[in-house]
């Protein structure tokens, strides 16, 4: 009687730990999270890369947006110190 018990309560036990496990990974396998980081980043004002790419593509479009901005910030500077009007 007490072995039934025991793998009925083991078996409950499973049971509960796997629905769980399930429900945690649908949570975090599901589209509304791409579309709350999407969200919050263009409240931020921040443009995400489509996820479909690869590590490496994220990382050199980051990179080429940062040259982008840098060399815009220095053309607004040469264009600030050649204006004799400011």
């Amino acid at each position: 009687m007490r072995v039934i018990f025991s793998v009925l309560s083991l078996l409950i036990v499973v049971a509960v730990v796997g629905l769980i496990a399930k429900h945690q990974l649908q949570a975090v396998s599901g589209s509304g999270v791409a579309e709350r980081m999407n969200s919050a980043a263009s409240a931020a004002g921040v443009s995400l890369p489509p996820p479909v790419q690869t590590p490496r593509q994220q990382a050199q479009n980051i990179e080429q947006q940062i040259k982008d901005a840098t060399n815009q910030a220095l053309q607004q500077g040469a264009h600030r110190a050649s204006d004799p009007n400011e």
